[in-house]
C-alpha cells in the first residue's frame, strides 16, 4: 500500500495557473497511465474532498477507481483536495449525524470508520521528501505512531536507492507505539 500526497485543502491559497496545472497534471498522468495500472493489478482510492475538483478531473479520478477497482497486487491511496484536519472535522460532523450511540463513549475504532478511508491500515513509514521537516497536514489521525523518515531530495529525484535507505532506516528501529519494548515483543 502506498499513499501519495497530490493537492491539499491548502494548496487552493497557490496561484490559479498552478492549481490549474496540478489538475491538469494529474487528469494527464490517470489519461496515459490507467491501462498499465490496471495490468499491474493497481487499485486506486481517493482521500480528500472531491466535490471541490474541476468536472473534468472529478470524472477522471472517478473512472481510475472504478477501472482499478478489482486490481489486488498493490492499493494507491491518493490524497486530493485533501487535510488531515479537514478530514477528521468532516469525520466528527459524520459521526455526530450518525452515530446512534452515546458520543462520549465513541471509541477510536467506532470514529476510524468516518474517516475517508476507513479500511486503511494506519502507515507504518511516512517518508517526506523535499528537505520539509514536517508532515504537512498529511492523515494526521493515522500516523499517530508512523515511523519518519525526512530526505532532502525532491519527490522527482527520489530513487530507488533512496527508497531502500529509508526502509533499512525503518527496520533498525524500535516500533513501541507507546508501550516499553519488552511489552511490545509479547505482543508479537
Amino acid at each position: 500500500m502506498l499513499s501519495m500526497y497530490f493537492f491539499s485543502t491548502e494548496n487552493w491559497i497557490r496561484d490559479p495557473q498552478e492549481v490549474g496545472a496540478l489538475f491538469s497534471f494529474m487528469d494527464d498522468f490517470l489519461g496515459d497511465h490507467i491501462n498499465l495500472l490496471c495490468e499491474q493489478g493497481v487499485c486506486i482510492h481517493i482521500l480528500g474532498r472531491l466535490d471541490r475538483l474541476p468536472s473534468f478531473l472529478k470524472k477522471s479520478v472517478e473512472d481510475a477507481v472504478a477501472k482499478t477497482s478489482k486490481g489486488t497486487t498493490m492499493v494507491l491511496n491518493i490524497a486530493l483536495d485533501y487535510g488531515g484536519r479537514d478530514e477528521i472535522l468532516r469525520a466528527a460532523a459524520k459521526a455526530k449525524n450518525q452515530y446512534t450511540g452515546d458520543l462520549n463513549l465513541l471509541s477510536e475504532q467506532h470514529f476510524r470508520q468516518y474517516l475517508d478511508l476507513p479500511e486503511m491500515p494506519d502507515p507504518d513509514l511516512v517518508i517526506r521528501t523535499g528537505g520539509e521537516m514536517r508532515v504537512s497536514n498529511f492523515l494526521l489521525w493515522q500516523i499517530a505512531y508512523a515511523e519518519l523518515f525526512f530526505s532532502k531530495k525532491m519527490w522527482p529525484e527520489f530513487t530507488v536507492d533512496d527508497f531502500e535507505e529509508a526502509l533499512i532506516d525503518y527496520q533498525q528501529r524500535s516500533r513501541r507505539r507507546g508501550g516499553d519494548a519488552q511489552y511490545v515483543s509479547r505482543l508479537s
